[in-house]
């Protein structure tokens, strides 16, 4: 097993320029579009929803909107019913959230205030979800996110998509072909896309390299499982497993949060 490397992850930085992390959300928006990694978090979801009696999903760590226009119908039909997801991330993305809002007819809507998913308000109640997230936390703010979900309550269900493998490194490393051939396909269409992809290749090289840093960053699930019992609250448990969708390559990692039945 790889060890795990706390590096430096260029989306990370508040010095980044707001364009360029739009786009680089909107790639990973259109790759899980594309591919469908997190389709298997649908049930999970769906029955956290059932559980908890609400019909709120609070997506933390949001991004270009994640993988939520596709997975939407995949939990309304698991659910029997179209839940309500607002999308929230430390750094909104304004434009991608409102696209997602007009794509749903409303069924998704972004907050516009910056929302920190190891605090987040009372304001927003509701299953807690977050995809390709966990990796960005360190251990004591990861603790720290599954604490506050426990005092407060709320579900909460996060996946990743990484593997902090060799193969997951090189999986990574291969996207560069993807992030090429991509660019004047993901929406909005943008000419500073194609410019700095295929004139100044400044995006396929901040893709790669989150990319490989995400794999060196992952938690592993003995490692979840440890963060589990370090935040042990009565009345709330914790579930750690992985989930294989049919269209990707590797298994996604779910970490559970919920009221202890």
């Amino acid at each position: 097993m790889i060890p795990r490397l706390q590096l430096f992850e260029v989306e990370d930085s508040p010095k980044l320029p707001g364009l360029i992390r739009d786009m680089m959300t909107e790639y990973l928006h259109w790759v899980m579009d594309f591919t469908g990694p997190y389709d298997p978090a649908a049930h999970h979801i769906a029955a956290l929803l059932r559980e908890s009696g609400t019909m709120r999903v609070v997506d933390l760590a949001s991004g270009g909107a994640g993988p939520w226009p596709r997975l939407l119908p995949q939990v309304a039909a698991a659910l029997g019913a179209l839940p309500q997801v607002t999308l929230t991330d430390l750094h909104p993305n304004l434009g991608a959230f409102a696209r997602a809002e007009r794509s749903s007819n409303g069924a998704i809507r972004g907050h516009a205030a910056p929302v920190n998913a190891t605090a987040v308000p009372s304001s927003l109640p509701g299953v807690r979800t977050m995809f390709t997230g966990l990796h960005h936390l360190s251990p004591d703010q990861v603790r720290a996110l599954m604490r506050d979900a426990a005092e407060q309550r709320q579900p909460l269900v996060a996946f990743e998509l990484t593997q902090r493998s060799v193969s997951g490194v090189l999986l990574m490393l291969s996207s560069l072909l993807l992030v090429l051939i991509s660019a004047p396909f993901i929406q909005p269409f943008r000419l500073e896309r194609l410019v700095l992809t295929w004139l100044l290749p400044i995006l396929p090289l901040f893709i790669v390299w989150d990319g490989v840093v995400s794999a060196l960053r992952t938690y592993t699930t003995d490692e979840l499982r440890a963060f589990a019992a370090d935040v042990v609250r009565e009345g709330y448990a914790w579930e750690v497993g992985e989930a294989q969708s049919a269209s990707t390559p590797m298994p996604v990692t779910y970490l559970v949060g919920r009221s202890a039945r």
